[in-house]
């Protein structure tokens, strides 16, 4: 079970809907909805990610710490790459692929040029 299942379940065990949540927690509907869906991206780096789980979880009655060592299990930065780090924090873009040009389309030109012109 993921840490944004184990949340969803604990607010459903507490009978709070995700408005009351986002409104006792000042944090987003939209945001709580990604939490839930364990998606981390938009909640603005690990340290208010983990300042959004203890929040959640004292309004739910959930273990604050438990949530902090799932999120640092599913989501830890140790486990991946540079490059997703920088992308993510929009530090760089995504690395695309240059399109070669292949030497026929010079060559083609070069040799209509050449005929119409020599």
């Amino acid at each position: 079970m993921t840490l944004g299942q184990v949340i969803r379940d604990a607010r459903i065990a507490a009978r709070l809907s995700i408005e009351e949540l986002s409104e006792s927690t000042s944090v987003r509907i939209g945001l709580l909805t990604e939490i839930e869906n364990n998606n981390f991206v938009h909640c603005g780096g690990d340290t208010y990610a983990r300042g959004h789980l203890r929040n959640i979880a004292n309004k739910i009655g959930a273990d604050p710490l438990e949530f902090i060592r799932m999120y640092n299990e599913e989501h830890s930065l140790e486990n991946r790459a540079i490059g997703d780090l920088l992308v993510e924090n929009n530090v760089m873009q995504v690395p695309h692929e240059k399109k070669v040009i292949s030497w026929k389309v010079p060559a083609s030109i070069s040799l209509a040029v050449l005929f119409t012109f020599g």
